[in-house]
């Protein structure tokens, strides 16, 4: 049996997101390969800043790594943008 979910968290935020997100990037992607994810989105709020670290322990863990940025716009709206 296939022991990798079908499934890939979209929603995560590393300690580069301000009073928002833990763990290190490297931390998250470590614990998504532990779970048997194939991928998952570090969106991290108004920077990339985690990406560099997520990305070199994606390269240890073999989940497929996708960015996103997630920015207020306003008071009640935000703008989320995936990149490959």
């Amino acid at each position: 049996m296939d022991s990798s979910l079908d499934y890939s968290e979209l929603q995560v935020t590393s300690n580069f997101s301000f009073l928002r997100g833990a763990s290190h990037p490297e931390e998250l992607i470590t614990h998504a390969a532990t779970l048997g994810y194939t991928a998952i989105a570090l969106t991290d709020h108004n920077t990339f800043a985690g990406i560099v670290r997520a990305h070199v322990a994606a390269k240890k863990n073999k989940p497929e790594i996708y960015s996103r940025l997630q920015s207020a716009t306003s008071v009640r709206h935000s703008l989320a943008c995936l990149a490959n």
